[in-house]
């Protein structure tokens, strides 16, 4: 059984994010989103993926909608699934891929409509914001994939959001940059280094706009090749800062690369991160004229909490607002005042009661620990 999870919505009252819709349903949602908005003159785009029940991805794509391209998703599949260029050893996901969207899709809805686009009564500002070839990006994925990457964005770590906003902003001026989707395409199948190539040639033309710079910057940073970033931005704040908030990272990986960054380009801001990953609390909190983001805010709300502060904790908490320490720090208060209690009883039992009071105490402890 196939499903379809809908992303990047640009109207989420009419297409959900983020929920699994089952094939058939699919293709019907689209076709009356497409015709409302063929009625209401609008026009707005959605990525979307189509997965089996165990979260297998057979194909990524964008449907605009209002854009008259396609009258349902069925029929953009039908057209664009064929022409992919895949690895034998895919041919055959391919073929399921293409056998089940015919199974599932009911018949009233294959049928294929003639539309002479010359009578369309749209705005040609608005046809004009999406192009032929961007509204037919497709990627098909190996049966390996998962769905997760839906949340971690671009499996090779690029910013997805950045991308994003790059090509929303080439959509808002009424044209796109048919090499940036190229070669975002080009990446997602697997071959990043020529996204990357090509950002580099745009940087030698100083043609990189701010987001496109800040996905070279990572990729950069993800490489080791600390002097390169820096040269994108001399900002080297802003740089370690990137670095600090790449979700692509493992802490571990985080901490070592950190390290080395400060020993080139050594900053507060770095020395207070490391101490955060080597678990020195104190040392971070002594650490004086730091860029305090979102991010370190709720690091430095854990190192108070951790350290016992807890009044502290909540105050720097009003600075980010994170629910799961807040959660934290009401459990930290919860066993604290569990610990104290016991510990009153202590001095006034004896024997097995002692034993048990004593077992429940360094439980307790341990799970504050755990915190």
């Amino acid at each position: 059984m196939l499903q379809v999870v809908f992303y990047n919505s640009a109207n989420t009252e009419k297409v959900e994010n983020f929920k699994h819709i089952p094939f058939s349903d699919a293709v019907v949602l689209t076709e009356n989103v497409e015709r409302e908005c063929r009625k209401e003159k609008q026009l707005f785009q959605a990525e979307f993926q189509i997965t089996d029940l165990n979260g297998n991805v057979y194909y990524r794509g964008i449907f605009a909608f209002g854009s008259y391209d396609y009258q349902n998703i069925y029929h953009q599949l039908h057209e664009t699934a064929p022409k992919i260029k895949v690895p034998k050893d895919k041919e055959h996901e391919r073929q399921f891929l293409l056998e089940q969207i015919e199974k599932l899709t009911p018949a009233a809805y294959k049928e294929i409509e003639f539309v002479d686009k010359t009578f369309i009564n749209l705005e040609k500002t608005n046809i004009s914001r999406f192009k032929k070839w961007q509204r037919s990006v497709f990627y098909l994925l190996g049966s390996g994939a998962s769905i997760g990457c839906l949340a971690l964005g671009f499996m090779f770590n690029m910013q997805q959001d950045s991308f994003n906003n790059e090509l929303a902003k080439e959509i808002e001026k009424g044209e796109i940059n048919k090499q940036l989707i190229e070669h975002y395409e080009s990446a997602l199948q697997g071959n990043k280094e020529s996204y990357f190539t090509y950002l580099e040639s745009l940087n030698k033309e100083n043609k990189l706009t701010e987001n496109q710079q800040v996905l070279l910057i990572n990729e950069y940073l993800v490489a080791g090749a600390f002097d390169k970033a820096v040269s994108l931005n001399d900002d080297v704040i802003y740089v370690e800062t990137l670095l600090l908030a790449n979700k692509g990272l493992s802490d571990a990986i985080k901490k070592d690369k950190i390290a080395t960054f400060n020993e080139l380009y050594p900053t507060n801001e770095a020395r207070f991160d490391l101490a955060y990953f080597e678990k020195n609390y104190e040392l971070l909190l002594n650490v004086e004229n730091v860029n305090m983001t979102v991010q370190r805010s709720e690091m430095k709300t854990y190192a108070y909490l951790k350290l016992g502060k807890v009044e502290e904790a909540k105050k720097e908490l009003n600075n980010n607002s994170n629910s799961a320490l807040s959660e934290k720090i009401v459990r930290y208060e919860i066993l604290a005042a569990e610990i104290k209690t016991l510990q009153t009883r202590l001095p006034l039992v004896s024997g097995e009661e002692k034993n048990e009071i004593s077992k429940q105490i360094a439980a307790k402890e341990q799970e504050i620990a755990k915190l």
